[in-house]
């Protein structure tokens, strides 16, 4: 029997489960008050430097304190597609176990759902994946999140997994902005059966989102 937190990361993986998340904000993140963005461009411009540079700790302070979270969250659940006795030790330094993660997810779900005073259509409700919940449990458990995320992001991704092309079609509304940027998505092709692989990429246009917050530009969301 499929355990409840296995039907949610394959809900993630599958269908790219992403909704907004309010948590505490990491303690290492006061670092980031350092470095202020006069604009959407200019934190844009620092966050695709560090991605093709691998800098992956200046790549989450562009980050908002929400997008840190879900970052958390997105590099959590991609790992679990890899095979790799470093990335296993990363996460027990961290504790976040797939096991320990799955049995504390379980086990409030479960609790959640048999609360007293719960109506029939909260219940039904919480019958589904949670990502609030296991957003909570991932906030709780890693302390140095800057370090969780460049730790499982250097392991998982390859020479090219990450290109962003130039910010363009910028519109700002006073501390909130949007705009637009190809990404690219690498895809392995075996051309001919005993052939060497080939890396291609594939680039579309995401549209990013800003937000200014104490003084700073930094990126919200990218759809």
């Amino acid at each position: 029997m499929i355990s409840r937190f296995s039907a949610l990361l394959a809900a993630i993986i599958c269908f790219q489960i992403v909704a907004p998340v309010c948590l505490a904000e990491d303690p290492a993140g006061k670092v980031s008050a350092n470095v202020v963005y006069a604009s959407p461009a200019e934190v844009f411009g620092a966050y695709r430097q560090a991605l093709a540079r691998r800098k992956w700790q200046t790549a989450f302070f562009c980050l908002t304190p929400q997008s840190r979270m879900l970052a958390i969250l997105e590099v959590f659940t991609n790992c679990q597609l890899h095979q790799d006795a470093r990335i296993d030790a990363l996460l027990k330094k961290h504790n976040v176990t797939p096991a320990d993660v799955g049995a504390d997810y379980d086990r409030r779900l479960q609790a959640k759902q048999a609360a007293p005073n719960t109506s029939p259509d909260a219940r039904e409700a919480n019958a589904g994946p949670d990502l609030d919940l296991f957003s909570q449990i991932l906030d709780e458990r890693v302390a140095n999140k800057v370090d969780f995320f460049a730790g499982l992001n250097e392991l998982t991704n390859g020479p090219d997994a990450l290109k962003l092309g130039a910010l363009e079609r910028v519109e700002v509304k006073q501390d909130q902005a949007t705009g637009q940027a190809a990404v690219a998505i690498v895809h392995i092709e075996q051309v001919t059966a005993n052939g060497p692989q080939v890396r291609k990429n594939t680039w579309h246009v995401e549209t990013f989102r800003f937000r200014k917050e104490q003084g700073s530009w930094l990126i919200e969301t990218r759809r």
